[in-house]
């Protein structure tokens, strides 16, 4: 009977240890990186929708975010009836 597969290539436990270390390191690496670098190109101000100042309070813009559902919700309920 021939095997469909060859048997995998004799090695050291050293050197079998030593790739199982780098790979648990570049994992680490890759992690890391992942969660402490930001990703997404910054975006200039002539390239965005809107822009938030700084110095607007959070609780006030969410009011107002609120608001504006509210009224869109109240427009879209009047134009669905009509």
């Amino acid at each position: 009977m021939k095997k469909l597969t060859p048997d995998p290539p004799a090695t050291s436990p050293d050197a079998v240890e030593r790739t199982s270390q780098l790979l648990d390191r570049a994992a680490a690496d890759r992690a890391l990186d992942y969660y402490l670098h930001n990703h997404k190109p910054p975006r200039h101000m002539d390239q965005a929708m809107y822009a938030i100042p700084g110095s607007v309070n959070l609780e006030a813009a969410l009011a107002q975010a609120s608001d504006l559902l509210r009224c869109m919700v109240a427009s879209a309920s009047e134009a669905g009836n009509g």
